[in-house]
């Protein structure tokens, strides 16, 4: 049967018509040599180990943050069995540490009985000093519900006035350095005081004179014959320093004169032969500091015209009336209001927060020297909202200064 088959395919194959190829061997040649010498184009060699690290990063950039997602919680939780067991561990030791040594004071008690006593006393005193360190741990700013904001406070606090309680100095006035305003300053120290260090010109009336009778209120002033002034500011500073050396005395009258006992010439102020004392009210207090010195004075400025001590206040908080002067106030700060009876003076404050205790401190002494201008004898302060305040009582009314600037 197969043969058969093989017979009929090759009669079949034979009845198919003959095809010839005509083409020469040269034409055939020639029409496959292109394909043969054609160069399969080569994949560069770092293509595919790119590819396939690629492949990797991603695959890991997907699968290890649900990996970790999925592994945190019992991290979490060993971890804090771990800890957990460290503490209970730690714990268990000091129990162990305490058990030894009160077992080896216990024997070292029936050695020597004298030493128990001691140690007996010792360990009466450890509660009291753990309490001790435990009260010293508690911040002394937190209290329960005590009302109040707390101010940074300085080590070195800057008090720019002498307490009435202290001991009177000699009051002598110095110029700032462009002379434009009088500075006067009390000078309790037996010291060279540098006051150029200070930012503070000279004294102006170092050759002057004074004889003061507080009996009769009245101060003579002297100068010496030849005395001669140059331009109307030192003329000025003349005068001003005068006033305030002798504002501290009891004196009405102060007369001036040469040594001849003829009138004495003070540029525009002409011939002069009697200035007037410091009046209440004619003056309040700002601060003065020269460039980098490091001290700070209070300095009286001069109300332009008759002003109230409200109205002073006010003018504490304005900017001008020197080169070196600032305001002894700061912006934040209002006096809602003033009320008088008999020497004291109540000043309601409102405020919003201090920048420092010094901040305090300043405008305190400075409404202080203020209130003494005003013939006022105690200030009491209400409205000041800090937790503590080192230099002054806020609670209780406070005596103005006796003197401004105290140099020690």
């Amino acid at each position: 049967m197969k043969k058969r088959k093989e017979e009929e395919i090759e009669s079949l194959l034979k009845e198919l018509p003959r095809v010839e190829d005509r083409q020469s061997k040269e034409d055939l040649y020639r029409s496959i040599s292109p394909k043969l010498n054609k160069q399969k184009r080569k994949v560069a060699p770092w293509v595919l180990p790119t590819v396939a690290s690629a492949a990797v990063v991603l695959l890991m950039a997907v699968f290890i943050p649900v990996f970790f997602g999925n592994m945190n919680p019992s991290t979490m939780e060993e971890s804090s069995n771990d800890e957990r067991a460290a503490s209970e561990s730690s714990s268990t030791e000091e129990e162990k540490e305490d058990t030894g040594q009160d077992s080896a004071l216990s024997e070292d008690e029936e050695n020597h009985p004298d030493k128990g006593e001691e140690s007996s006393k010792i360990q009466e005193a450890k509660p009291n000093d753990e309490e001790a360190v435990e009260e010293e741990a508690v911040p002394p700013d937190e209290p329960d519900s005590q009302e109040g904001e707390s101010i940074q406070e300085s080590t070195n606090l800057d008090s720019l006035i002498m307490a009435s309680s202290e001991s009177p100095a000699p009051i002598v006035a110095h110029p700032g350095m462009n002379a434009e305003v009088i500075i006067p300053v009390a000078a309790s120290s037996n010291n060279e005081v540098p006051f150029g260090a200070m930012g503070l010109s000279e004294r102006v009336v170092e050759e002057l004179e004074y004889d003061v009778n507080e009996e009769e209120q009245r101060a003579t002033v002297t100068f010496p014959d030849q005395f001669t002034v140059s331009g109307s500011a030192w003329a000025k500073a003349i005068v001003d320093s005068i006033r305030w050396e002798l504002e501290a005395y009891e004196v009405s009258t102060i007369e001036v004169q040469s040594e001849s006992g003829a009138p004495v010439s003070l540029g525009n102020y002409g011939e002069v032969e009697e200035l007037p004392v410091i009046k209440e009210g004619e003056y309040y207090y700002k601060v003065y500091q020269y460039e980098d010195a490091a001290e700070r004075f209070l300095v009286p400025i001069p109300a332009a015209q008759t002003i109230s001590f409200k109205d002073a206040l006010a003018s504490m908080k304005e900017k001008g009336d020197g080169l070196y002067v600032t305001p002894a106030v700061p912006d934040h700060v209002k006096f809602s209001s003033i009320n008088e009876n008999e020497g004291l003076v109540t000043i309601q404050i409102e405020h919003q927060a201090w920048a420092s205790e010094q901040q305090l401190l300043t405008m305190v002494e400075a409404v202080l020297a203020t209130a003494k201008q005003f013939g006022y004898e105690e200030v009491r302060f209400e409205g000041i909202n800090v937790r503590r305040f080192s230099s002054y009582d806020l609670d209780n009314p406070i005596p103005v200064p006796s003197a401004v600037n105290p140099i020690r």
